[in-house]
């Protein structure tokens, strides 16, 4: 499932100037790209300048290692920037790829260097040898499928007062009811808090949207005396509909001063994607959740993208997951800024999770995650049905107990396969300082591919033995 990305500009490390001129030289090597290789036998640079004929977004180097009491270190810097440090601990050639933090073009100089040589007269002489360094274009943007509502009628909540005591819950559905009935539309919230004590259902063909963050709809004070319409609690819920957006605003479940902790709290979710299609959640804040901030429940043609959720409470709940996707397909989870460890109550970042149908084609990327006490940046939670071409790219995983992991529920009987983690030189994740390993995928899975991420003050990448899986080509050594 790893995207081939295009070279733009490679060089023979042969073609390179060696700093201070003694510090190796060029030696025949039949297995390496033209015959030949660059050998550091000294601490020193390998340098060259090139034009580059186009966008450049990692760097690809051929290399392998002499080892005496331990490996060469190699680090890369382009244009001045160091972008890689590692020890080349193969004595074959091996790919180490270097992820630029953006773009680069124009004039560039890259300089490999090797700092720790070691000779043993009697045993051993430690050495870098390089073959080839290859310019990779950038991976194409992952971008998001699903356009949810698409009128452009805008309709006002009429009798919605902001920031009174009053319930707006009748003022917002009548809105949202009205559009639907007229083909579709936008309602509109203007700035400052609407309470609650219903569980507003956006209907087909709606956008329902805010101003930003300070648009704020708040669980109120009788929001538990009555449940949404599959048994839970929703502040706000698509259940059925079609062509449906949530965009612009703040979510306040109300959890640190409401008792969540009741029959029903895990059937519907704080924003709750529930047996819909064509379905955007966009540029909302989540906040003092009783259950997952934001879940896709047995839909299809999905979108969240772009929001924030946030796990404060202490003490009071559990199982408080940031995205939760359930039962669903084809779909996308982009540039979310999940943090579920302000507070001791949360749990899993991210989560594809099997329950009454199969998890696949769905992609996550961009998002910066950090899990909560009780879980980890993300899960794979398998049940009776199969977790499959799942692709994980471009995220940052931080401060979690552990990175990315698979487990079986119940007894379940699914597989997870055809999973990407990374995939590419310009798609690989990072996992900075989690304190278990970055990827933990011990069992009831195949074709698993995790390379080209970095784990930097974490544990390893962790996949049990299976037809299909690759793990290669990742990193232990902080950039």
């Amino acid at each position: 499932m790893g995207r081939s990305l295009t070279v733009t500009a490679a060089i023979e490390a042969e073609s390179m100037t060696l700093s201070p001129t003694d510090a190796g030289g060029v030696a025949s090597a039949g297995t390496a790209s033209g015959g030949k290789e660059l050998v550091l036998s000294r601490n020193g640079s390998a340098i060259r300048s090139l034009s580059l004929p186009g966008q450049v977004g990692s760097l690809r180097i051929s290399a392998r290692g002499d080892t005496c009491e331990g490996a060469p270190r190699m680090t890369v810097l382009l244009n001045g920037a160091q972008v890689l440090q590692t020890s080349v601990t193969s004595t074959s050639w091996t790919s180490y790829v270097a992820r630029l933090p953006s773009p680069v073009s124009g004039s560039a100089t890259i300089d490999i260097r090797f700092d720790n040589d070691l000779y043993v007269s009697t045993s051993c002489d430690r050495n870098l040898r390089l073959d080839r360094v290859e310019f990779l274009a950038p991976a194409p943007a992952v971008e998001c499928a699903a356009t949810g509502a698409t009128s452009t009628t805008v309709r006002q909540a009429v009798g919605a007062t902001p920031n009174d005591a009053s319930d707006d819950f009748t003022a917002i559905q009548n809105a949202i009811d009205a559009a639907s009935n007229a083909g579709g539309g936008i309602v509109k919230l203007p700035a400052g808090t609407f309470i609650t004590n219903g569980h507003i259902i956006v209907r087909s063909n709606v956008k329902l949207a805010g101003v930003g963050p300070e648009t704020i709809i708040k669980a109120g004070p009788g929001f538990l005396t009555r449940t949404g319409p599959w048994g839970g609690y929703p502040v706000i819920t698509t259940s059925g509909a079609t062509n449906v957006t949530i965009a612009d605003l703040t979510v306040d479940q109300s959890g640190d001063v409401l008792d969540g902790n009741r029959p029903g709290r895990l059937n519907e979710y704080l924003v709750d994607v529930r047996k819909s299609r064509n379905a955007r959640v966009e540029g909302v804040s989540t906040r003092n959740p009783f259950t997952y901030s934001i879940a896709v429940a047995g839909s299809s043609n999905f979108c969240v993208r772009n929001n924030n959720t946030l796990s404060a409470t202490n003490d009071r709940y559990d199982q408080l997951d940031g995205i939760h996707i359930l039962d669903s397909n084809t779909g996308h989870v982009l540039d979310n800024i999940v943090d579920q460890r302000v507070g001791t109550d949360g749990d899993d970042g991210l989560v594809a999770h099997t329950m009454g149908a199969p998890v696949y084609d769905v992609i996550y990327a961009r998002n910066k995650v950090r899990g909560g006490r009780h879980g980890a940046g993300m899960q794979l939670a398998l049940g009776n049905h199969d977790i499959y071409n799942i692709r994980i790219e471009n995220n940052e995983f931080w401060g979690s107990p552990s990175g990315i992991h698979s487990r079986t529920w119940g007894g379940g009987t699914g597989v997870i396969h055809d999973i990407t983690v990374g995939g590419s030189s310009t798609t690989g994740n990072t996992f900075r300082d989690n304190s278990g390993n970055a990827v933990s995928f011990p069992s009831a899975l195949k074709n698993i591919t995790v390379t080209h991420n970095v784990a930097c003050r974490s544990g390893g990448f962790l996949v049990a033995s299976a037809p299909g899986n690759v793990v290669r080509d990742n990193s232990t050594t902080c950039p």
